[in-house]
């Protein structure tokens, strides 16, 4: 692998560690285990997108390096100026700049893999993981026990499903709503607004049939092979009289 791109994507972890230290020292207007519920959101997309970015060199790992980058935006708008905040802005520009630069124009594949998920399955991933954010958002004044059970049941149900756990499909289709019901309660209007849509969209995707062949392959076996019976030969139907 060239070191390029790991200079190109470096950024993107530093602002993220950058963020969580000024959403710690200063979460306002959040309360603290809504802002650290929000910094670990970062945290973990920024390693998804770096990952992806390195390993998988898929389209989707530069498209949700820009969201994260949007995030930390909405970050810093949202939350009191400090120099912690202005530090992790700088990095932040620094990650948008490198990966808007045309570094990892020649090493991002252009075209989708024809052996990856498709972006439905990849959605029902980064919707599940996503979820651990959106309860910080959704609740800022601090969160109740069912915003955490959410939120963690979200990270749970993503990496099972990333690792073809056909149970999990079932449980994001069917419990995840049922699951989200106390936590879209517990919220303040806006925040129940935003749970409300991202809980059916997870669900939505779930129930697509992409989703389903990404944990349940249309052959789970190949077929063996064909034993054939060879036919008698030209001369052989019978003996002579």
């Amino acid at each position: 692998m060239s070191h390029a791109p790991l200079l190109v994507v470096a950024p993107l972890p530093a602002a993220a560690i950058a963020w969580t230290l000024h959403l710690a020292a200063a979460p306002e207007p959040f309360a603290v285990d809504a802002a650290l519920s929000v910094a670990l959101g970062i945290l973990i997309f920024s390693v998804i997108a770096v990952a992806g970015i390195l390993l998988s060199r898929g389209r989707w790992s530069r498209w949700l390096a820009r969201a994260v980058v949007t995030a930390e935006a909405l970050v810093f708008v949202a939350t009191d100026p400090t120099v912690a905040g202005y530090t992790a802005a700088g990095i932040t520009a620094a990650a948008l700049v490198a990966i808007e630069g045309p570094w990892l124009d020649g090493w991002v594949r252009k075209r989708p893999s024809a052996e990856g998920p498709g972006p439905t399955p990849i959605g029902v991933v980064l919707g599940g993981l996503a979820l651990t954010p959106i309860v910080g958002v959704a609740s800022p004044a601090g969160l109740a026990v069912w915003h955490g059970i959410l939120g963690a049941a979200g990270v749970l149900l993503a990496w099972s499903y990333a690792r073809a756990m056909p149970w999990s499909l079932w449980a994001i289709r069917v419990a995840l709503v049922p699951l989200a019901v106390p936590a879209i309660v517990l919220s303040p209007p806006a925040g129940a607004v935003l749970l409300s849509a991202a809980v059916i969209t997870i669900t939505a995707l779930a129930w697509a049939k992409e989703s389903f062949l990404a944990v349940h392959p249309m052959f789970d076996r190949l077929p063996g092979p064909r034993s054939a019976t060879p036919g008698p030969g030209p001369g052989s139907g019978g003996s002579g009289a």
